[in-house]
């Protein structure tokens, strides 16, 4: 999170003091290997549960495109990243 040191998730973890933010901003886009991420209204007012699904911003189209995508060679992807570009 760009914090030199753990210090202040220390302190804020025993409630001397508060992440700021953009620090919890960056925290939220944060996802682990299931979709999961930190769930900000629960780091702040203690309510809910910590982790929540992340947002998933894809289309089905896209999620299909990218889907199709990936059964391309190597050598067919790097041709129609060209052409894209």
């Amino acid at each position: 999170m760009g914090y030199a040191n753990s210090s202040v998730l220390r302190k804020a973890m025993t409630g001397s003091c508060f992440i700021d933010p953009e620090k919890l901003n960056a925290l939220a886009r944060i996802a682990n290997l299931e979709g999961m991420s930190a769930n900000i209204h629960w780091i702040i007012t203690g309510d809910g549960t910590p982790m929540i699904k992340k947002h998933d911003p894809l289309t089905e189209d896209e999620r299909l495109i990218l889907k199709k995508l990936d059964t391309l060679s190597s050598a067919k992807k790097a041709a129609l990243i060209t052409l894209l570009n």
